[in-house]
């Protein structure tokens, strides 16, 4: 029974030490008087599980904003309707990625590596709001994904 314990705690272990997920949103950002131009843009933004907060966009540690390249992923008012592929800027210090749809997934690689598989992205649904004075970001979390490159 202790082996069979040991083996479970040391698979989970690995398990939660491999995959470092990351989660897909889009939404409005709108603007009152601030910098952005007196209007409603949307912005789609690529983050590490647990690393979206207010005060660290653009962190290269595991957020980056403005990040959708081509095509898109759904989302809320403004962002592209969902495509069979699209592209978003590199997290976590690897490049450019890209996703392919797959049923109801999409599947992900590095752009320009190996073809090997470095995520699955799983539909979900949840928003991140924040308040910058004066303008406003709204964004609609619409895939989760499981992966290794932000570990």
């Amino acid at each position: 029974m202790k082996i069979n314990q040991f083996t479970s705690t040391l698979l989970l272990s690995l398990s939660t030490t491999v995959l470092a997920d990351f989660q897909l949103l889009c939404g409005p950002c709108c603007d009152e008087g601030g910098d952005f131009s007196d209007g409603c843009y949307p912005d789609a933004i690529i983050s590490a599980e647990n690393k979206l907060g207010c005060g660290n966009l653009d962190n290269p540690s595991g957020v980056a904003t403005a990040s959708l390249l081509s095509g898109g992923f759904g989302g809320a008012l403004g962002c592209p309707s969902a495509t069979s592929f699209f592209s978003m800027g590199g997290l976590c210090g690897v490049g450019d990625l890209n996703f392919y749809q797959s049923g109801d997934t999409y599947i992900g690689y590095i752009s320009g590596g190996d073809g090997s598989q470095v995520a699955t992205c799983y539909p979900t649904s949840g928003d991140k709001s924040c308040d910058y004075g004066a303008a406003t970001c709204d964004w609609q979390q619409t895939w989760y994904c499981d992966s290794y490159i932000c570990s």
